[in-house]
């Protein structure tokens, strides 16, 4: 929407488009929780990482 808006001239640049987001919008951070149930069962579909003597 915001390239929209920047396309038609309404807003000038990304940083009017972040004023009028947060202006209108209780904005949430979130913080990535690597101990969380979710990253434990990612965890077991990740490559390993393979050191240098299992490579050879």
């Amino acid at each position: 929407i915001g390239i929209q808006l920047m396309t038609l001239d309404e807003l000038n640049n990304v940083d009017d488009f972040r004023q009028v987001v947060s202006a209108n919008y209780d904005l949430t951070t979130y913080i990535p929780n690597p101990d969380s149930e979710i990253a434990r069962h990612v965890a077991q579909f990740q490559p390993k990482r393979q050191t240098k003597e299992l490579c050879a």
